[in-house]
Formats: structure tokens, sequence, C-alpha cells
């Protein structure tokens, strides 16, 4: 009854909603959450906002670089610490809808691990913040005309701090300063944008929060610095990160303690082709009780098949639940090429004969 008062909340709500740009609604989607990723209750209409923020995603046939790298972060961040599972569904269902139309990076590009993943990442970030010290200027320009002389009195000083100069708390000669040295700092720091993008690129993340942390960074640093010589780099540094938080987030949610998330994860999982996820699936496995997901993951187990997965699907034969046991056998026959009963032993000495080599 409580999910269906919710579902009633949200459609009331998306049809007061209906007259929203799809800019407006993704930008709700990272304003109704905190920096935990959970719902910003100070506002009543927070996860409404969530929903139609990752509706406006998955509609979109194309969705602008910058602004993909940070629809993929949130779906990260909702997926690390959402308190509801209708929004950490919703966020599945965004990185595997992204996956499948955006063109971002093969699965088996390879990529560079450090034993300290942190420094390397934190060092790469702040180089990037060093050489596009400056690029602020014309916004801060723009907020010495605020009617606030607090907002003006700090403008000025931030002014002054970025810049190196003295001007007075005026735009005239502020202006003036920008169009003489834009050229200068503009070239300067596409120039020394370019590698610390691409170390961040083809670093390994072990972890979503890593992941998505640093794709959230980039993304709104490539926003701030919008040079059309850097639009090569920063292309590739998003997509390569935005795939690993996809792989990522799917492998979170397969955890999830919602069942519902679960089984999205798996249905994501066997769309979005990866090779980590054999393993993420056969782990699962183990630790699995609700029938709805233990025959979900064998379908999707089948996509990726190895030793451990055909083990898996043999340990499903002796399953209380019929309808486990059928889909087993069914991925059996699939994986192996050849047609057998909803048999235990039947299965266990082809294994044993034949199986066993046929994969690592």
């Amino acid at each position: 009854m409580r999910n269906r008062g919710w579902a009633l909340v949200v459609l009331f709500l998306l049809a007061l909603a209906a007259c929203k740009s799809d800019e407006e609604r993704l930008n709700d989607l990272s304003r109704s959450t905190d920096k935990l990723g959970r719902l910003d209750l100070t506002r009543y209409d927070a996860g409404a906002l969530v929903h139609e923020g990752f509706q406006a995603a998955q509609e979109s046939e194309t969705l602008e670089l910058t602004r993909l790298g940070r629809v993929v972060h949130d779906c990260g961040l909702l997926l690390d610490g959402n308190e509801y599972a209708l929004c950490r569904a919703d966020a599945v269902a965004t990185l595997t809808r992204i996956a499948l139309t955006a063109p971002l990076a093969a699965a088996e590009l390879p990529l560079e691990e450090h034993a300290d993943l942190n420094k390397q990442a934190l060092a790469q970030i702040e180089i990037l913040d060093r050489v596009c010290k400056g690029l602020d200027v014309p916004r801060l320009i723009a907020g010495l005309q605020d009617a606030d002389r607090t907002v003006v009195l700090a403008v000025h000083k931030e002014l002054k701090a970025e810049t190196g100069e003295s001007f007075p708390a005026t735009p005239a000669p502020w202006q003036a300063w920008w169009e003489k040295n834009a050229p200068h700092v503009l070239a300067r720091a596409a120039s020394a944008s370019s590698a610390p993008l691409v170390t961040l690129g083809k670093l390994r993340y072990p972890s979503l929060a890593q992941a998505r942390s640093v794709l959230g960074y980039v993304s709104a640093r490539v926003a701030t610095i919008d040079l059309p010589e850097l639009d090569a780099v920063a292309s590739s540094t998003i997509l390569r990160i935005a795939r690993q938080v996809v792989v990522l987030g799917l492998a979170k949610a397969l955890d999830d303690k919602d069942v519902g998330v679960r089984w999205d994860a798996c249905e994501g999982m066997r769309k979005v082709r990866d090779a980590r996820f054999g393993e993420s699936i056969a782990r699962r496995w183990v630790l699995e009780r609700e029938p709805l997901c233990q025959t979900k993951l064998l379908e999707t187990a089948a996509e990726y098949p190895s030793r451990r997965t055909l083990e898996m699907h043999l340990l499903a034969l002796l399953a209380e639940e019929r309808a486990v046991r059928l889909v087993a056998r069914d991925g059996l026959q699939r994986m192996s090429g050849i047609t057998g009963p909803v048999d235990a032993e039947f299965w266990t000495t082809w294994y044993e004969r034949t199986g066993r080599s046929l994969w690592p």
C-alpha cells in the first residue's frame, strides 16, 4: 500500500511538471539529493524530481558530453547512498539505458592500476585546478554588478587572488584586463589540461565511490573549460570513466537490499556486456535467497560462460524451486550445446567428462 501511494504521488507530480524542459528536469536530479545521495527532505517533492530527472535522461536520444558525465555520476551517487528503492531502481535503469545508447568506451580498453589510486587521481585533479586558474574570471566580473555589497566584496577578493591584479571593484578595468589576457589564459589552460585528463581516463577505479567522484569532477571541470582544443581528450576521458561507473554501479546494485533493484541489475548486466559481470553474478549467487532473483541470476550468468558459471548452474539443479532448476538446465544446454534433462546427476557426469575443460 505504501508503494502504491508513492506511485500516485509521483504520477501527480509528473503531471504538474509536464511543462518543464528536459534541462530543468535534469538539473532537478542533482538538486534533489545531498552529497551522500540521500533525498533532500526539505523539498517535499524530492523523490518525484529525482524520478523525473532520470526519466529525462532515459528519454533523451543524445546527452551532451558533460551532462552525460554528471547524470552517470548522479546514478552512482544514488546507488551508493539513497534510501529509497525506487530511486535506486531508476538509477540502474538509467545506467543501463546510457550504456546502450551512448558511445561509452569499449570494455576491453586497457586501464592502469595504481596501489595508491586516490593519491594518483588527486594529483591530476590538483594539476587541473592550477592550470584552470583564471577561467572563472568572466563569471566573477559579472558578480561585481551584484546588488549585494557583501557579494561584490567577496567576488573582488577572489578576482584579485585568481589574477594577481588589484583593480578596483568595478567591472570595466577587469573586463579590459580579461579581453587582453583571455587568449593567453585559455591557450595555457587547454595545453596544460590535456595530460591530467588523459591520465584520469586511463586509471582503473576499484570502487564505485572513486569512479563516480572523479567522473563528477571531470564533467564539471570540462564544462567550465569549454575549449574546442580539448574536446577529443575530454570526450575520451569522460566516456572511459563513465563506462567504469556503469560496471561498478550495476555490480553495486546486484547486492542491493531490495529484490526489485537486484533483478534490474541482473537485467542490466544481461544487456550491457562486460566480462567482469560473470564474477559478480557468481559471487552473488552464493548469497541470493529469492527464487525470482535466483532465476534471473542464472539467465544472466549463461551470457558469461565460464567454469564458475557452469558450477553455479550445477548447484542450481539441486534448488527446491522447480523454476530455478528449469532455468539452470536451460542455461547448461545453452552453454554446452547439448540437450539434457533437469537432472543433477546427468549434468554432473557431463561436467566431469567434458564441461570442466571447456573454460578456464
